[in-house]
């Protein structure tokens, strides 16, 4: 038995000519996105090919599959002949037949008609009675009057579910698996039976107090951004504004964190320890000193300093001893020791290796440091910062900042906004609070993204990335265009293809031209002059082009010079008749029988 989907008003042309052994069809590309998406086997939608509209002359069939706009059919449906069809016939989506029976014998048939005495007879007498006997799980469902849960058994599993079909609780040969958030169970203890395997929590685990003699493996969802779901995967709390969590982040093909949060006060702070060995914090206190002339020790507690000595050697530098190293093998280690360079600066270098890769951090006397990059919440300078490259996801202030390389302006610290807008942080460079200029990064979803340069925070102007930019007001000599149509932006009901014919009308301000009606404009490709840009971010805004050269979509064929006007295709050009009322001509030959871009020039009526 097929399981039928349905939309509302689907329907659109055959693509290319077909013959009554065809089992792939092709619909006019686009249109494939009106028609329901096949995600089950036996899920199919039902098509009707007709001849204009001549109701007598159908073929039924059933789309099994859709890939783009090609649709794999069962032909000849509900006593319908598989017959030729030739391209620009109409396909619609009815109701037919078939899935309407369907839909009657499921309303005249119980849900609890397989619950008979005959079945539950050997298992269940009155309210109180023991289930005693085997009980076959394929498939079966036992009702709770339609109240709030019920137990279904499928394949020798039982299952707890609630009201909304949401598991709470399976029990299996394997153990016992607790479902959704919806679970709970009250009472002292929860013994496991013999055979059982162990619990398996998909949700939370609340509790006040828990004694496990094994392990707690606790699993993270990756995401689709390469990082596992940052949940609180172990989480400690007084209140929802006070408390502390542990959980594992990774960063596929980078490293794996360790993650602390604590929380409390208003501020949230996280710790952390990566696999390369690293910890991550605002702030580190060691509150007493270290002393001794060797350290070699797992656990270390010093009261007073440590003082190391370098050994000078004969080239003016100290000997690039590893005068503290911590490491695990020669090659994944860490030091520390002091590199003097006679008559120039002394220097405190750390150096890390590991995975083939050695790389080295100096804090010199003069008060500089060096690295080969920095990613930092807040850098404060009050004279130059000197860098290769520099990555700030926070603020910098600096009175100079000079660089051979790039500096990064860091915004993954943004989020989109409701209305799907993302605003990066901003290169500042001011005199004071009423001289200066902001240049920053901005996308919107769906939309495009540019750069915005302000000045002062009166005028904007706008570099997208599609080659345009937006000011207030052009001062120049002169003006041109490679591209021939003047186009003004207009709210379309939906999204059409450059080329569809429009009229005004429909839900917004236009809507796809059909007989009937009247022709306003065509979906410019590529406009030279653009109007009323102040909209062109809104949803489904489309630039109209009213006159000018633009290419068409067109069907059937058409010489160079014809008149062209709305086909039985809505949205789509063809060939004008004697007399017809025509909207435009068209400007080169083009003897194809498909649906095409023809350029044509067009007129407003």
């Amino acid at each position: 038995m097929h399981d039928f989907l349905f939309g509302n008003n689907l329907d659109t042309i055959l693509a290319s000519d077909i013959d009554e052994n065809a089992t792939i069809i092709e619909i006019l590309s686009g249109n494939e996105g009106l028609f329901p998406n096949i995600e089950k086997e036996n899920q199919v939608f039902a098509i009707t090919l007709s001849e204009g509209n001549n109701n007598q002359n159908t073929e039924i069939c059933f789309v099994t599959s859709k890939k783009d706009n090609k649709f794999t059919v069962l032909r000849g449906q509900e006593n319908t002949v598989s017959r030729k069809w030739p391209q620009g016939t109409t396909i619609s989506n009815r109701i037919t037949a078939e899935p309407l029976n369907q839909i009657k014998d499921k309303l005249n048939r119980s849900d609890l008609d397989w619950l008979s005495k005959d079945f539950m007879g050997q298992f269940y007498k009155k309210s109180g009675d023991q289930l005693t006997g085997d009980m076959d799980t394929t498939g079966k469902k036992i009702f709770d009057g339609g109240k709030r849960s019920y137990l279904s058994g499928l394949n020798g599993v039982w299952s707890f579910r609630n009201s909304d079909n949401q598991n709470m609780l399976s029990i299996s040969n394997e153990g016992i698996s607790l479902g959704t958030q919806y679970s709970s169970f009250t009472g002292n203890n929860f013994d496991l039976i013999k055979g059982s395997s162990g619990f398996k929590f998909n949700g939370d685990i609340t509790t006040n107090n828990q004694t496990v003699n094994g392990n707690i493996d606790i699993r993270g969802i990756e995401k689709s951004d390469g990082k596992v779901n940052i949940s609180k995967m172990i989480h400690l709390w007084i209140r929802d504004d006070v408390s502390g969590w542990m959980n594992v982040e990774e960063i596929i093909g980078d490293r794996t964190n360790i993650v602390i949060g604590v929380q409390g006060g208003g501020i949230t702070n996280y710790f952390r320890l990566s696999n390369m060995g690293k910890l991550t914090c605002n702030d580190l206190q060691i509150n007493k000193s270290i002393n001794c002339d060797t350290i070699t020790t797992n656990d270390q507690t010093v009261n007073g300093n440590i003082n190391m000595y370098g050994i000078e050697s004969s080239d003016g530098k100290v000997n690039i001893s590893k005068m503290i190293h911590l490491w695990i093998r020669d090659d994944v280690s860490g030091w520390m020791n002091v590199e003097e360079i006679i008559g120039d600066r002394t220097n405190i270098v750390i150096g890390v290796q590991g995975g083939g890769i050695t790389n080295y951090f100096r804090l010199s006397n003069l008060g500089d440091f060096s690295c080969n990059s920095i990613t930092a919440g807040m850098i404060n300078a009050s004279e130059n910062i000197h860098a290769g490259s520099a990555d700030i996801s926070g603020k910098m202030n600096a009175n100079t900042i000079e660089t051979p390389g790039d500096i990064t302006i860091n915004s993954g610290n943004r989020t989109w906004d409701d209305g799907g807008h993302f605003n990066g942080n901003a290169l500042v460079c001011k005199k004071d609070d009423s001289l200066f200029y902001r240049l920053w990064f901005y996308d919107q979803l769906n939309v495009g993204s540019m750069v915005k340069l302000s000045v002062n925070d009166k005028y904007e102007f706008h570099f997208r990335d599609n080659g345009t930019i937006d000011a207030k007001e052009f001062n120049g000599v002169s003006m041109s265009s490679f591209c021939a149509d003047l186009a003004e932006y207009y709210i379309a009901d939906e999204r059409y293809d450059p080329g569809t014919l429009v009229r005004i009308g429909g839900e917004k301000e236009i809507t796809r031209a059909s007989i009937g009606g009247f022709f306003y404009g065509v979906i410019s490709t590529s406009p030279a002059y653009v109007m009323n840009t102040a909209i062109r971010d809104e949803r489904n805004a489309l630039p109209v082009a009213l006159a000018g050269r633009v290419p068409v979509l067109m069907t059937g064929m058409i010489d160079k010079g014809d008149p062209i006007t709305i086909s039985e295709t809505s949205g789509v050009a063809r060939k004008a008749g004697d007399g017809e009322k025509h909207i435009g001509f068209s400007m080169e030959n083009s003897h194809e029988t498909s649906i095409r871009h023809v350029e044509c020039v067009i007129k407003q009526n």
